[in-house]
C-alpha cells in the first residue's frame, strides 16, 4: 500500500529540479537521484511529476508538484481536505500554527513512496523534502503521522 508524504511550501519561487539535485547531491549522501526522463513533464524548471529513482531493483519514489492557483491542480482540494480535518473547535496553538500555514501554501509537493521502500529510500526522500522545507519554506506532513516543523519535531499529529 502507498504512503504519501507532502511538502506544503509557502515561498513564490519554484526552484529547478536540477538545483534541487546539485544540492542534494552535494550533500555526499551515499544514495543516487536519478530522474526518469520519460515520465517528467516540461523541463527542469516547469516540472509537474516524475519518478525519482534511489535504489536499482527498488521502486520508484512518485513525485508530483501542483501549484495552488492551477486549475488542474489538486493543491487547494489536498489543504481544504486538510484544514476540514484538522477543525476549527479547540483552536491550539499547533493547530494555529499548521492552519496558518496551509493558507499561505503557494505550492505542494506530495510523494508516494511505494511498499518496497527501504532505508535508502526513506532517506532519498527525506533529503529531497528536506530540500523544500529549507528553501521553500515547507512544512511537511506524512499520512498517519502528522505535520513536522523544520527541525522533523511532530507538530501536530494526524489521529
Amino acid at each position: 500500500m502507498p504512503y504519501y508524504v507532502r511538502a506544503f511550501c509557502k515561498s513564490a519561487g519554484i526552484p529547478a529540479l536540477n538545483l534541487v539535485f546539485d544540492s542534494i547531491n552535494n550533500k555526499g549522501y551515499p544514495f543516487t537521484l536519478r530522474i526518469v526522463e520519460n515520465t517528467l513533464e516540461g523541463d527542469l524548471i516547469n516540472w509537474k511529476s516524475f519518478e525519482m529513482n534511489y535504489k536499482e531493483g527498488k521502486g520508484p519514489i512518485i513525485v508530483e508538484f501542483n501549484v495552488v492557483d492551477d486549475e488542474d491542480g489538486l493543491a487547494k482540494e489536498e489543504i481544504e481536505e486538510f484544514l476540514d480535518r484538522i477543525g476549527s473547535a479547540g483552536f491550539s496553538l499547533r493547530k494555529r500554527k499548521v492552519i496558518h500555514h496551509l493558507k499561505q501554501t503557494k505550492y505542494l509537493i506530495c510523494n508516494q513512496l511505494l511498499s518496497d521502500i527501504d532505508n535508502d529510500g526513506y532517506d532519498a526522500n527525506g533529503e529531497f523534502m528536506n530540500y523544500f522545507v529549507q528553501h521553500c519554506e515547507g512544512m511537511q506532513q506524512a499520512d498517519g503521522e502528522g505535520f513536522y516543523d523544520s527541525n522533523m519535531n511532530l507538530i501536530l499529529d494526524d489521529k
